[in-house]
């Protein structure tokens, strides 16, 4: 796996901190696996609580825990950033809002490893936002992605399941956030910029789950253990971990062993709910994740001088 490095301006030099992105990379693999997790307390949590109501619970309790961390340097925040981080928190309510939405209606390995697929998108929100023209690697990557996500959805009347549908709606979401993080994480120190984002997250779902959704129904002890893992680490800590770690890696390495929570989904889904895998679709999943491998692996493998003259 390549070194990732900072992004600079064009021209700029780029000098690689070795003992930073290891570090980093080790607390993104942690949060991937605390994700993984997530869609075993979820699924169940979603039999009895409306998706709205859930992560509105989830995130304005992170913000309240949040806010004591970052009280103190809001101050230091300059306005012309503060609708950069707000617009950032945007587009992860949109990745959470058809993510779960979507988790009710399809299985944990579709959800999962379709969630996964933002990866591919990475690169082509980069050159929307910065004028990053993604190489032949990244259309090839998509090309299988597409293949691998077709197996998972498609049915024998080759129409999408609607969680399918909502999940991939999902990963555009989850790309743009990425990228949008990987900017002002740069900009804005990551503690302020994870306690905006999750207010926007919390705001936007107390917003829609008062007008479209029912109140949370009494719950019981597991429920109760499962929305206490979903808030302090698949949402609180898990966010304030990745948000400081992408200030010492790019977005797009980033976004590669995040994806690796796809992985760690449909195995606890195997172990622990018992969920079977088609091998169409167990097909279709090592397609999904091979095309985010190669992403990333694309520079290694191809050289320089092919890539430039290719693309």
């Amino acid at each position: 796996m390549s070194t990732p490095i900072e992004q600079f301006p064009p021209g700029g030099k780029v000098i690689p901190n070795r003992k930073k992105v290891l570090l980093a990379d080790g607390v993104i693999l942690l949060s991937a696996l605390i994700w993984g997790g997530d869609y075993i307390f979820a699924k169940n949590l979603l039999e009895t609580i409306t998706p709205g109501r859930l992560n509105a619970l989830r995130f304005s309790v992170c913000a309240v825990i949040l806010l004591f961390v970052a009280f103190k340097k809001l101050k230091q925040v300059p306005v012309r950033e503060i609708a950069g981080c707000l617009l950032t928190g945007f587009c992860m309510f949109g990745g959470f809002f058809f993510q779960t939405g979507g988790l009710r209606l399809t299985s944990i390995g579709n959800n999962a490893f379709i969630v996964s697929s933002y990866v591919i998108f990475v690169p082509f929100v980069l050159w929307m936002l910065q004028r990053q023209r993604p190489g032949i690697g990244a259309f090839l990557s998509a090309l299988v992605c597409v293949s691998g996500i077709a197996l998972l959805t498609l049915n024998r009347a080759t129409k999408p399941n609607l969680g399918d549908v909502m999940t991939l709606i999902s990963a555009v979401c989850f790309a743009f956030e990425i990228v949008l993080i990987g900017i002002f994480a740069r900009r804005v120190d990551p503690v302020v910029l994870a306690f905006l984002e999750a207010c926007v997250v919390a705001v936007c779902f107390n917003i829609y789950a008062a007008f479209a959704e029912p109140p949370i129904p009494r719950l019981d002890g597991g429920m109760i253990g499962s929305l206490i893992y979903l808030t302090f680490l698949g949402a609180t800590a898990t966010h304030i971990m990745v948000t400081l770690a992408m200030k010492h890696t790019s977005s797009v390495h980033a976004s590669i062993i995040c994806s690796l929570e796809s992985v760690f989904g449909l195995l606890m889904a195997v172990l622990f709910l018992g969920e079977t895998v088609q091998w169409k679709q167990a097909f279709g999943c090592v397609l999904v994740f091979l095309a985010v491998l190669f992403t990333e692996l694309w520079d290694q493998i191809v050289p320089a001088k092919t890539r430039t003259s290719s693309v």
